[in-house]
Formats: C-alpha cells, sequence, structure tokens
C-alpha cells in the first residue's frame, strides 16, 4: 500500500520532520525511521523513534525528546504527524490501528509502545472535549480518559513549552511565530556542533517553512529532505557568491548572516596569500607551533608495537 500523506498537500511533511528528528536523535543513541511498516503487509507509520539500549531514556536522550515522549519508558515511541489534517476521529482511528499492528507484529508488551499523534495545528476544545483529550503534566500534551484512545499520546506543536527539547516539533507549528522561533532556536543550539548538511538543512527549512510553505503553489509540489537540503545548499552559495574575498575574510562580525556557514565555505575560494594577510606575525607563529605539536603527537601515536616495547 502507498505511504499516506496529507491530502491537501503533496509535501511528505512527516519525512520533514522524521529527517530532523534523525539529525538531533542520532547521535544520543535513538534510530529513526520513516514509512514504517506496522504489520506483514503494510501500510506504513510515519515515525519511529527506537532505543537501542537500557529500559529507560538517557539523560542525554531526554535532553533532545518533546515533553510527553521524554516522560514514557517506553522504547518503541510510533509517531503520526499531522500538518495540514486538523485532528479527528478518523486520524485517531488509524494511530489506533498502527498502535495495534505495530504492537502484535513485533510482539511488544503494552508498556513497551508509545504511540503518538503530532498536531501542527491547535484542536478545538470542542474536539478534544469530544474524543476525551486532557492536558497531562505539561502545555501542548494530553491523554484521553476514553479506553479505546488512551494509549494514544496527543501532542500539539503550537502548544509546548518554549524549550530546546521541544524545538524540532515546533519546527512544524502551524502558527508562523512559533516554528520560526523553533528553527532559529536549534540553529543557535547546533552552531557549534552540527554537521554541514544539518546546517543547510535547516536553512533550507527556515526558507521552505516560512516563505514557500504555506502557499497554495508550494503545496501542488513533492518536496522531498534532499529538496530541502539542496535549497539550504544553494541559499548559502548564493550568499557567498555576493561576498567579496575582504568580506569572507572579516566574516566574524557578520556571524548573525553566518551564523553555521563552516569555515571552509566563508573561505572557499580565497588565495592563501589573502589569508595570509589579515594574520599578524604572532598569530602565523602561533598557528604554526600548533601545527608542529600536532604533527609530534601524531606520530608518536603511530609508533609500531616494537618500538612501544622498547619504552
Amino acid at each position: 500500500m502507498a505511504t499516506q500523506i496529507d491530502t491537501a498537500s503533496a509535501t511528505q511533511w512527516h519525512r520533514l520532520l522524521g529527517t530532523l528528528l534523525e539529525y538531533v536523535l542520532t547521535p544520543v543513541g535513538i534510530e529513526v525511521s520513516t514509512n514504517v511498516e506496522v504489520m506483514g503487509n503494510p501500510p506504513e507509520a510515519d515515525i519511529l523513534l527506537l532505543r537501542r539500549h537500557g529500559r529507560h531514556w538517557s539523560e542525554a536522550q531526554k535532553a533532545r525528546l518533546p515533553d510527553g515522549i521524554r516522560d514514557s519508558d517506553a522504547g518503541h515511541i510510533l509517531i503520526e504527524f499531522k500538518y495540514t489534517e486538523s485532528l479527528s476521529e478518523n486520524a485517531l482511528r488509524q494511530a489506533v490501528g498502527y498502535d495495534y499492528f505495530y504492537q502484535n507484529s513485533r510482539k511488544l508488551q503494552r508498556h513497551q509502545l508509545q504511540s503518538v499523534v503530532v498536531s501542527a495545528k491547535t484542536p478545538r476544545r470542542a474536539t478534544l472535549t469530544e474524543l476525551g483529550y486532557e492536558l497531562d503534566g505539561h502545555p501542548g500534551v494530553y491523554r484521553s480518559r476514553y479506553a479505546l484512545v488512551k494509549h494514544i499520546l496527543l501532542l500539539v506543536s503550537n502548544d509546548l513549552n518554549d524549550t530546546p527539547h521541544n524545538a524540532p516539533i515546533q519546527c512544524f507549528a502551524s502558527r508562523a511565530a512559533i516554528k520560526q522561533h523553533a528553527l532559529k532556536q536549534l540553529q543557535e543550539e547546533t552552531r557549534m556542533s552540527a554537521s554541514t548538511k544539518l546546517r543547510w538543512f535547516l536553512d533550507g527549512l527556515l526558507y521552505w517553512l516560512l516563505k514557500k510553505g504555506g502557499s497554495a503553489m508550494a503545496e501542488k509540489f513533492t518536496v522531498t529532505p534532499e529538496d530541502i537540503t539542496n535549497l539550504g545548499k544553494q541559499l548559502i552559495d548564493q550568499l557567498l557568491s555576493t561576498m567579496s574575498m575582504e568580506d569572507r575574510l572579516r566574516s566574524v562580525p557578520m556571524e548573525d548572516r553566518l551564523r553555521g556557514v563552516p569555515m571552509e565555505d566563508r573561505l572557499r575560494g580565497v588565495p592563501h596569500q589573502d589569508m595570509l594577510k589579515q594574520l599578524s606575525p604572532e598569530e602565523i607563529e602561533h598557528y604554526l607551533q600548533q601545527q608542529k605539536q600536532h604533527a609530534g603527537n601524531d606520530a608518536s601515536s603511530q609508533e609500531s608495537p616494537a618500538q612501544e616495547k622498547t619504552h
């Protein structure tokens, strides 16, 4: 069966969220998959978070998991993501079906699986009441008192607490101000440690969601995570192409414009002699001393076992 996507949009929103979660959670030992088969002959659920080791989330993992999920001890987190759709009885029926088939096919105990519906839009109060959903400990986190859906956690992107661990979910809030703040918060949080591809992805996602994602024309096209990454790279390349060599060399004061751009990209195409002109003799000497020290350390670490035994 083909993967289900929001009928109002060809964009695979769950893959965009899944890709962002993969960047954020994989470094702390959480496996992220999209289009997850919930039985031998699919349909496929949107996103799976799988804890590979341990019976509880580690502190490093909790620091990156959103409210509601970080409070669960389940090692299998099955996520249905609704970006253009509103919360409805049909959406919950789908989540209940995926929850049931996934649990049976993987032979899990009830406590080992937590199914979650993430809603970009804030549901109407009447809808929440009809479905039995009430706040559960944190803003934007809901559980139902009705038996049929009590195992389906509801996260509302617009209403979650403004914290770094909620930022990946809030990047896909329906309110522009919330998603813009969350994306910039993620850019700042990952500025020193993120891979180049994550920087490209965040830049592309920021542009797409705020400039294109809400337009009627954009909704007619299928946009993949790869498209978003390429868009971010193109935006950075376009910015760098407008800068003179001197501007690139003086790019530190332009941190707001170039935040997240790797130094090697900023200095791409700048001749070595131009870079050296910007440094004092003391800075050059200090750099050479560091390189000699690194070279010495590398040579020591490559000694043969026979040499080590003679020491």
